[in-house]
This record gives structure tokens, C-alpha cells and sequence, in this order.
């Protein structure tokens, strides 16, 4: 058998043990923390504190472009590329968003 193949199944077989102990350690906080209500408001607070640090890398990135492009490290066709991936990754949030609400609930 080859060696390669034995060391993967074994990675693969310690992941999975990995994420079971894990997922025992929180087990019981599930439990306790207070019902469905309590965790949608968790998962609130943490989809608006991810959207603010998504937008501050987006901010740092977009200024990152624009002082390369003015110090000419770069094109200002990258600067304008950078703002299109920006865009791009706002509207598959927000196409994700919309998707949920009509067909996840």
C-alpha cells in the first residue's frame, strides 16, 4: 500500500477525533445556554461583528491599492480590479443572505 495513502486515512481518521472531542467540549454549553432564541441572538452578534471586521479588511485593502497606485508600485487598472473583487464578495453575501431568506426558513 502506498505510504502516502496510509498517512492520509490516519490524518483524516485524527481530524475526525479531533472535531468530536471538540464538539463534546461544547456539547453541554448548547444545552445550557438558553434555546433557540439565545443562540440566534449569538449568531447575531457574531454575523455583525464579522460583517464590521470584513469591512475594516476591505477598507485597509482598498486604501493598501490606492497609496501603491499613488506611490506607482501599481496600476490604477489593479486599483480598479481590487474595487470588482470588492464588490464581487459584498454581493455574495449579499445573494447569500437573500437565498436564506426565501428558501432556509
Amino acid at each position: 500500500m502506498n505510504v502516502n495513502n496510509i498517512i492520509s486515512k490516519r490524518l483524516t481518521a485524527g481530524m475526525q477525533a479531533v472535531i468530536a472531542v471538540v464538539g463534546m467540549f461544547f456539547f453541554n454549553f448548547a444545552f445550557a445556554a438558553g434555546g433557540l432564541e439565545e443562540a440566534t441572538t449569538q449568531v447575531t452578534e457574531i454575523k455583525e461583528w464579522a460583517y464590521g471586521f470584513l469591512g475594516v479588511c476591505v477598507f485597509v485593502y482598498l486604501i493598501y491599492l490606492v497609496v501603491m497606485a499613488l506611490l506607482d508600485k501599481k496600476q490604477w487598472a489593479d486599483v480598479l480590479v481590487g474595487v470588482g473583487y470588492v464588490a464581487l464578495a459584498g454581493a455574495i453575501i449579499v445573494m447569500g443572505e437573500w437565498a436564506w431568506s426565501v428558501w432556509g426558513s
